[in-house]
């Protein structure tokens, strides 16, 4: 896996950026519908193996604020949403306009596969257990 670092020599954490909805859920907007669940473990078997969440949605206001709270639960927490990580900016010198990640997961990407995404997230949170 590809390590980065900031200018201070701290390592970048591996970053997931994830879509709410087809990815997260299965509602057509504004509608949240029922969360993957599966998905939302595996993300979370990624975040306690030390990847960063940041969830990525074009939702906002109050149709963001449903989508979190519906899919966040104990011990699950996005670690950001739509916005890039402090470190993030540091490394490159600035707030881009695009999310800085490692992985991105939309439904609308070219090719998307649920359970490649599934299998490809239980592989990098085995990963990143053994070589953080």
């Amino acid at each position: 896996m590809l390590k980065r670092t900031t200018a201070t020599g701290d390592l970048l954490p591996y970053i997931i950026a994830v879509d709410g909805d087809g990815v997260l859920c299965d509602g057509e907007w504004p509608a949240v519908g029922s969360i993957d669940v599966e998905m939302v473990d595996a993300l979370q078997a990624c975040q306690d193996a030390g990847a960063v969440i940041i969830l990525w949605t074009c939702r906002r206001n109050a149709a963001l604020d449903v989508l979190i709270e519906r899919v966040e639960k104990p011990g699950f927490a996005f670690d950001a949403v739509n916005a890039n990580l402090p470190a993030v900016m540091e490394y490159y010198g600035r707030d881009g306009r695009k999310l800085a990640a490692n992985l991105y997961l939309d439904d609308h990407a070219f090719g998307w596969d649920r359970d490649g995404a599934l299998k490809h997230l239980h592989e990098t949170a085995e990963l990143l257990a053994i070589f953080g």
